[in-house]
């Protein structure tokens, strides 16, 4: 999904709503593997609230920490 402003500018979508959008993705991809027998494992990230609550979810596995800002 992404916070950067600048990829949805270039893309021409919308900054607005974008956690809904993704939610929905995410249900239609969920729905298409648990009925092809297969599903993927699914970890989120994100730092802020709502990223956490989603994570938390039936359609996510678990949560990863973002590594901004840390040397490789």
């Amino acid at each position: 999904m992404g916070g950067w402003p600048a990829d949805y500018e270039a893309s021409g979508v919308p900054l607005a709503r974008r956690g809904a959008r993704f939610e929905s993705a995410l249900e239609l991809m969920d729905a298409a593997w648990r009925s092809g027998g297969a599903r993927p494992r699914v970890l989120l990230g994100g730092t802020v609230p709502a990223a956490l609550a989603r994570a938390a979810r039936p359609l996510s596995d678990g949560w990863v920490a973002p590594l901004f800002g840390l040397d490789p």
